[in-house]
């Protein structure tokens, strides 16, 4: 690219040779400079014109390609997986306040990085957790119409299941003909995902369907989690690309932790509003793992929601609610998250309001305790539940008294429960005064 600027008198031989020989011209007789002089000047003067031209032409090509080669897209390496993408969703739809989201997919603790105008529609689950895949508002749009009882025509949808436990007495090969015989092991090609053993590829001649399969080993065993991805003929191109965003697919291990166990601890109030209807606990977790994590990071999160009073799930719909929120995500703001399918507005609670989420016996006045159930034991409690969808406990405990039906046969009562003077708040805990058990 230099030599564009060189001048074209030096960089061209021929016109160095008539440089040099234009002393000689000199010379001629008088008789014939009257010629010769002219025809040389127009010889110069032709000979540097071509010469311009010819510098432009042969060094325009490459700048216009080196301005287009920096302007190219980056390609992210595929020898790095679990590897964030810096790229973001709708500021407008997807994230009014402007707060910095990764395009990044969760669900079942599986991380996929999306091309940044994609947007995922959620699904009521059946028996796996199934989210179509839009590239354009319009496919989006046709979701809304087709998406909840599966009969689009126009799509690219995946189903991913949770982690499916691989009996002891089998191996894979056996564990799969039996548990999910429609995938065959040995019509896919050997991978890894996240640095755990795994298997991908296309299952139909059309290259319609594709599926991967991600094997994990932990101190719990064995456990295996099937991603398939299916696309309308008209969605090649798109499923192509979702292929090529599997490896930098992440797997992040599903938190387990409980609230004491958490490292630091904030506390919230969410209140989710959206037309899906649903009561899958699956499904709320993975709308909330989506929209509440930290932008270019796959990090393991954990979302403990609480609702209020004795009951400890909602009875109707799971995303339109108010929920309490102890998360140790210290990244996540106050504001308006979610898409134009689910809106979940954060507010940020005070820091003492952690201590009741954490405890459920904790409390700074006597009337922050009450008595009720709290999962299988009645007592003497905080107002914050645990959220967890219904539950069977058999005879529930009473706090400090043991087995309903055994401390009735104890008291010869048919039913008892538990009589108090009082429910305190005492060194910080919620206790019963002067408990004792009373036979209905």
């Amino acid at each position: 690219m230099q030599n564009q600027n060189v001048d074209p008198t030096i960089s061209n031989p021929d016109f160095n040779q008539q440089q040099v020989s234009e002393p000689l011209a000199q010379q001629i007789p008088p008789k014939q400079n009257k010629f010769f002089i002219p025809l040389l000047s127009t010889i110069i003067f032709v000979l540097t014109i071509s010469t311009l031209f010819f510098a432009y032409h042969y060094f325009e090509p490459s700048l216009i390609k080196t301005t287009d080669s920096e302007t190219e897209t980056t390609i992210i390496p595929t020898n790095t997986p679990n590897t964030p993408v810096n790229i973001t969703t709708d500021q407008v739809a997807a994230n009014p306040q402007g707060h910095d989201m990764s395009n990044t997919l969760t669900a079942a603790g599986l991380f996929l990085p999306l091309p940044d105008t994609w947007k995922p529609y959620f699904t009521t689950p059946d028996q796996n957790t199934t989210i179509y895949l839009a590239s354009t508002e319009s496919q989006f749009n046709q979701y809304k119409q087709c998406g909840e009882t599966h009969n689009c025509t126009d799509y690219l949808k995946l189903k991913v299941s949770g982690n499916m436990a691989v009996w002891n007495n089998k191996t894979l090969e056996e564990f799969m003909s039996q548990v999910i015989p429609e995938v065959d092991l040995n019509a896919l090609n050997k991978t890894s995902v996240d640095g755990n053993e795994a298997w991908s590829g296309y299952t139909d001649s059309q290259q319609l369907v594709h599926q991967t399969v991600i094997k994990k080993v932990d101190e719990n065993g064995t456990f295996i989690k099937v991603i398939s991805a299916e696309a309308s003929a008209n969605n090649k191109s798109m499923l192509n690309q979702y292929v090529l965003t599997t490896k930098q697919m992440g797997l992040a291990q599903l938190s387990s932790k409980k609230a004491s166990e958490m490292t630091s601890k904030s506390a919230y109030k969410i209140t989710l509003i959206s037309p899906l209807v649903t009561e899958h606990f699956g499904l709320l977790n993975t709308v909330i793992g989506n929209f509440l994590n930290t932008s270019g990071t796959n990090a393991n999160f954990t979302y403990i929601l609480l609702t209020e009073g004795t009951a400890g799930y909602p009875k109707n719909n799971y995303l339109n609610q108010s929920y309490n929120l102890l998360t140790d995500n210290t990244n996540l703001s106050p504001g308006s998250y979610g898409s134009e399918q689910v809106q979940i507005q954060v507010d940020k609670l005070p820091d003492n309001m952690a201590s009741y989420f954490t405890d459920p016996k904790y409390c700074e006045q006597n009337n922050d305790c009450q008595q009720r159930t709290n999962f299988c034991t009645i007592g003497a409690f905080n107002k914050y539940h645990v959220f967890s969808t219904p539950w069977g406990c058999g005879p529930p405990d009473l706090e400090g008294f043991g087995n309903h039906e055994l401390v009735a046969q104890q008291n010869n009562c048919s039913e008892v429960e538990i009589g108090y003077d009082s429910v305190s708040c005492v060194n910080n805990t919620c206790q019963f005064i002067n408990p004792q058990p009373v036979c209905k």
